[in-house]
């Protein structure tokens, strides 16, 4: 089998989601001996924290960075000659070659959702072209293949595979947890429009005895004047953290708060759960089929709702913990690089 991969996600960003699930599949694949591997890059890929634990042999990889990143991502790639799939990191396609298979992944709708403006039609046309020319789908949620078909009901439902995500081995319960002087809730993740870290700021706040500890990007200057009007003294802020220090925090936090109204699977409620960390999240988007009967989900952003839940742990704890490690034994990188994997080997037949 050949097969192209297009890096372009590692030139996108310097770590996330999407670059967590391109590492795990690319690593595996790279010890398979019957796949010859190629891959498409920019040459500023080597700032991705993912990118750079990859093994890649320089007579591997394509290089293609005609325009400068910021037209080269919206391009098509030249055609890899001969017959192979491609699959791209993030929606690129390369000109038809009538002996190549493509393969797409969608992980959810955001960008169609909840943004506008000039970035965000280009990136939807791009994603368009990418979904209408592919032979086959992959979604990362039922819940993103349902969004996937409400925006294109003509596709064909039979192209597309749900495939879940998986959760690095380094989430785990620790014997002995960090210390810590006070209680806290931990924040994980972006803090866009949809993620509602307003509404977590506003939990925290409401429970005087808890603190909220924030990992994600630095804070703006909204975000930090809301955390020292209703949190003064009452948070801290944590960025480029490796996965073992985010177990720590996992591991010693009274629960995670993942308000989110839109999430196409929702990795950090995974962590959560393989680190023995409670949750408290939205009965929203692809959440549910996460947490299955793990954590809490309340049915709306509520303050009552939420001082009902943080009883209900009080109440619960080693019950709910238990139901989320159980629940995480359904997902692993490992399955979905096998299930991807046999997806590349049905086009082939």
């Amino acid at each position: 089998m050949t097969l192209c991969y297009d890096n372009l996600v590692y030139s996108l960003q310097p770590f996330g989601g999407i670059s967590t699930y391109w590492y795990e599949l690319t690593r595996r694949l790279l010890n398979v001996p019957d796949v010859d591997l190629r891959f498409y890059e920019t040459g500023r890929e080597q700032h991705n924290v993912c990118r750079k634990q990859l093994n890649i042999a320089q007579e591997q990889v394509i290089r293609s960075n005609r325009a400068g990143i910021l037209v080269e991502r919206f391009l098509k790639l030249p055609a890899f000659p001969g017959p192979h799939l491609f699959h791209s990191s993030y929606f690129r396609i390369p000109e038809r070659n009538r002996n190549a298979k493509i393969v797409t992944t969608v992980h959810d709708f955001i960008h169609d959702i909840y943004f506008s403006g000039p970035r965000v039609w280009l990136h939807n046309r791009m994603k368009r072209c990418a979904i209408l020319e592919s032979d086959l789908i992959i979604t990362v949620s039922e819940h993103t293949r349902k969004d996937l078909l409400r925006f294109y009901p003509d596709l064909n439902a039979e192209k597309i595979k749900v495939i879940y995500n998986g959760v690095s081995e380094t989430y785990k319960q620790l014997e002995q947890p960090m210390p810590v002087k006070r209680p806290y809730f931990l924040y994980v993740g972006l803090r866009d429009v949809y993620k509602n870290f307003s509404f977590a700021i506003d939990v925290a706040a409401d429970q005087s005895d808890f603190d909220l500890y924030v990992v994600g990007p630095p804070l703006n200057a909204v975000e930090r004047a809301l955390l020292e009007q209703k949190l003064p003294g009452r948070y801290k802020v944590f960025t480029g953290l490796d996965e073992s220090m985010l177990n720590e925090l996992y591991n010693a936090a009274f629960c995670l708060l993942y308000p989110s109204e839109y999430e196409g699977f929702g990795i950090p409620i995974l962590e959560a759960m393989r680190a023995g960390c409670p949750f408290i999240a939205l009965n929203k988007s692809a959440i549910p089929e996460v947490a299955g009967t793990a954590g809490i989900l309340l049915e709306a952003a509520e303050i009552e709702l939420a001082r009902q839940a943080v009883a209900q742990i009080q109440l619960d704890r080693q019950g709910i913990i238990l139901r989320g490690l159980q629940q995480s034994q359904h997902f692993s990188w490992e399955r979905c690089f096998d299930q991807t994997y046999e997806l590349y080997k049905s086009l082939q037949s």
